[in-house]
């Protein structure tokens, strides 16, 4: 049957207006994807990240708790570490704009797209790693701005506590074989100022700082990373880590910053869990002359990453993206020159 012109035109103007009001509508905790904590290091992202097969200092309590029985004792009492990403080179023109929303718009059609973020840890880094044994607390700073269209955005602002406790152990040392396994326990609080929607209305409320229209997630978890660490004659070494085995998190929606203060919930706390992310991992470290003082260690190290991630994605990433190889070179014992390729980047 056919419908006159104007008999049609109402039913299509009225979805685009129930589109338009659900894509403005704020970030809730239905829609949100919990963030894995994360401890920023210069060491480990200047080679493309954590390795699972890597035990080094601190750093080890990001890559593989089994390493812990191998590892070197090392204390922490602070630390700054600042990752930032997005068009390098654009960002202070934008920060020095009259109307950043419109710089930020720019950036998105020049780019088709553009993905801001500031990821730090510290000033809270105290820490502690001896043979056997590691512990620390760190707090974590996050600014993610991301406008995949001119359209549509979303940001994410907060701050993380995390506190994390590891042991490893050696459970097979004969010869030039040894193994070792270890569990790391975390516990974190999150609490992010999140939006997502029509990007002018999403960068204003962000730029302005206008908290009463800002939602905020409070985000509370506990879990458990498990690893095992083989090594052969101390130089070639292989991994398997799964970071977030399993790691319940409840997440709670406030409306805005003042009833976030006051404990007045939107609703009760939503349950979820992160995604695991199950690590095969593998490091040579070269065996060097005792006559050279000027170069003093060199390794390699490779990762096949997120091995779970095609089962437990809707979305599924290329294989070879999953992939990271990363080399460290130890000049005079004190200079370390770093490069990694992750993401085929």
């Amino acid at each position: 049957m056919n419908l006159p012109r104007g008999g049609r035109a109402v039913p299509v103007s009225l979805l685009c207006f129930v589109a338009l009001a659900l894509a403005s509508l704020p970030l809730g905790a239905a829609s949100y994807e919990p963030e894995m904590p994360q401890i920023v290091t210069p060491r480990l992202e200047g080679f493309g990240g954590a390795y699972a097969a890597s035990a080094e200092g601190i750093d080890t309590l990001s890559t593989n708790p089994a390493c812990l029985a191998y590892v070197t004792p090392e204390w922490s009492f602070g630390r700054l570490a600042i990752e930032v990403s997005g068009p390098l080179f654009d960002i202070p023109s934008v920060l020095r704009s009259d109307d950043m929303t419109t710089a930020i718009l720019d950036l998105a059609a020049e780019y088709n797209g553009i993905n801001m973020g500031l990821n730090a840890t510290g000033p809270l880094a105290f820490a502690r790693v001896e043979k056997n044994f590691g512990f620390g607390v760190f707090n974590r700073s996050v600014v993610s701005v991301q406008v995949p269209t001119v359209t549509q955005a979303s940001v994410l602002v907060g701050e993380e506590l995390l506190l994390v406790g590891g042991y490893g152990i050696t459970v097979f040392d004969k010869g030039p074989h040894e193994i070792s396994v270890g569990v790391q326990l975390k516990g974190f609080i999150q609490t992010f100022v999140a939006e997502s929607g029509t990007s002018v209305t999403v960068l204003n409320d962000l730029t302005e700082m206008n908290l009463d229209n800002l939602p905020v997630l409070l985000t509370t978890g506990v879990g458990a990373d498990l690893g095992v660490f083989y090594r052969l004659f101390d130089r070639l070494s292989f991994a398997i880590v799964c970071r977030d085995a399993y790691t319940p998190v409840f997440v709670t929606p406030y409306q805005n910053l003042d009833a976030y203060l006051e404990g007045d919930s939107l609703s009760d706390a939503d349950y979820d869990t992160l995604d695991p992310d199950l690590t095969f991992g593998a490091a040579y470290s070269f065996a060097l002359p005792e006559s050279w003082t000027t170069i003093t260690g060199a390794r390699v190290m490779l990762d096949y990453r997120d091995a779970l991630g095609p089962f437990l994605n809707e979305v599924h990433r290329h294989f070879a993206l999953n992939f990271a190889l990363g080399a460290e070179l130890e000049l005079l014992d004190v200079i370390c020159l770093r490069a990694g390729i992750r993401d085929l980047y």
